[in-house]
């Protein structure tokens, strides 16, 4: 499904900006935000970065990015079949749903930079559940460096960390 998805793919929307963003900072050595506006957060650079790594033109880094935003979408839908193995009614559930979304989403999916920041938070809740809380911060950190919404995963990471009494994990939540 998702190799078709990619062939057929005919209107990119913002990948093309992507490429011309990225290209003005990799290839005329221009600094992002200061010598041109980058509406994105900061670790978008990294994102787009690295497909842009794997091309040579326009084509190539739309095919580049595809790929890129399909392994981070199979990481994702890992972590969440991992974190529903306990329950095979919401595994079952999860897997469906992880079937479907590429079906119906695969544009948005490919498209947009949303799936990485998406990964980053669900990768976060798989780090607190497997007790990892430190890398769950730095996770939903760099997450609100790509696209600001998984920011509000701090609340509920604060309130687990209340319920444990755990002050140090409190303290290390804010300041990450």
């Amino acid at each position: 499904i998702t190799l078709i998805a990619i062939v057929l793919t005919d209107c990119w929307m913002d990948v093309d900006h992507y490429w011309h963003d990225i290209n003005e900072w990799f290839e005329d050595g221009l600094i992002p935000y200061k010598e041109y506006g980058f509406e994105y957060p900061p670790f978008s650079l990294v994102v787009f970065l690295i497909p842009r790594l794997f091309s040579w033109d326009l084509n190539s880094f739309h095919y580049s990015y595809a790929i890129f935003c399909m392994v981070s979408y199979m990481l994702m839908s890992k972590a969440v079949l991992d974190l529903t193995k306990n329950n095979q009614t919401l595994k079952k559930v999860s897997f469906i749903l992880l079937l479907l979304i590429p079906i119906f989403g695969m544009k948005f999916i490919l498209t947009r930079n949303d799936i990485f920041a998406v990964t980053s938070a669900v990768l976060a809740v798989w780090c607190l559940v497997k007790n990892h809380p430190k890398i769950a911060y730095v996770l939903i950190a760099i997450g609100a460096m790509i696209k600001i919404y998984p920011v509000l995963l701090v609340l509920p990471f604060l309130v687990v960390a209340l319920s444990k009494r755990d002050w140090k994990s409190m303290f290390e939540c804010i300041i990450t």
